[in-house]
């Protein structure tokens, strides 16, 4: 399955023109409008800022909790 990717603006009577599809396929078109984007990314980060485990944790605390789940995960995988 290919991907591609086209960022275009729709003309005045809601045409658009996409050049470089595969001939012959049968493909799927999404159209997503893009008006508040940027902010909607800053409020998601600045939500996960505010209400992740580790935003309020220093370097050594997130990798001992690191650890941790490593160790947690190996002993459940590896039980005898």
């Amino acid at each position: 399955m290919e991907h591609q990717h086209f960022r275009k603006v729709v003309k005045t009577d809601g045409t658009i023109f996409l050049k470089g599809l595969p001939p012959m396929k049968e493909v799927d078109i999404v159209v997503q409008e893009r008006i508040y984007l940027p902010n909607e990314m800053h409020n998601w980060l600045s939500d996960i800022r505010k209400s992740h485990p580790f935003a309020k944790m220093n370097k050594d605390e997130i990798l001992k909790s690191l650890r941790k789940t490593r160790n947690t995960v190996w002993a459940e995988r590896h039980a005898s």
